[in-house]
């Protein structure tokens, strides 16, 4: 299986708990990613609306990935959350690292309004996150910022090249390091938990895809 994880560069603190996550995935692999992907690919994307899917759409040009988990941060969220739907709005409540902040655009204008994630049996997913220990839930809102961005990006490209990518996002909370000062209210979750539960859920997307005929 080959899959394409990605996180995104910091841009309003000088942390993103997603590049984090993805580049130490990327230095040290855990053994459920060795023994169930056989080309596992990594991306940090930039924060800035205008060059974060251009960037993505080249990885998944050249890869063409089974599957694509795109990885965020959420700040005020005190577990892993897998969105179900992408919807077709840009409106930055803060600017991107570029200073970009479109209020109430669409994505793409010939585009419906929504996707569903393509990402299979999240219910599954949810189940066996829970069942680790590791607090996870579904979310039906990306947000209107660039997680949501380049996710609706990835299965409108998906849709218009006739491909079966099998594409989701998951939401992380802050890390440890990162709820200290003005953040020190924040939820977070140790670093060591979201290793857990990407390599739960790629092990968990292939028992299932080992199901299907």
């Amino acid at each position: 299986m080959r899959i394409l994880i990605t996180g995104f560069e910091p841009f309003d603190h000088a942390v993103n708990a997603s590049q984090v996550l993805v580049e130490s995935l990327q230095t040290d692999l855990p053994e459920p990613l060795e023994r169930f992907c056989a080309e596992p690919h990594f991306a940090i994307l930039p924060t800035h609306t205008h060059q974060a899917w251009p960037l993505l759409r080249e990885r998944l040009d050249q890869l063409l990935p089974d599957y694509c988990l795109l990885t965020g941060q959420a700040r005020g969220r005190n577990r892993v959350c897998l969105e179900r739907i992408a919807i077709n709005l840009k409106d930055f409540e803060r600017p991107d690292a570029a200073g970009n902040q479109p209020r109430g655009e669409t994505i793409i204008a010939s585009g419906p309004a929504a996707y569903w994630s393509t990402l299979p049996a999240q219910h599954r997913l949810i189940a066996a996150l829970t069942r680790a220990g590791i607090p996870a839930a579904h979310s039906s809102h990306a947000g209107t910022h660039l997680c949501n961005q380049t996710l609706y990006q990835s299965l409108h490209h998906s849709r218009e090249q006739g491909r079966s990518l099998r594409c989701g996002f998951l939401h992380v909370p802050l890390l440890p390091i990162q709820a200290q000062g003005t953040l020190a209210d924040q939820p977070h979750l140790p670093l060591d938990t979201m290793r857990n539960a990407i390599a739960i859920i790629v092990q968990t997307l292939m028992e299932t895809a080992n199901r299907q005929p």
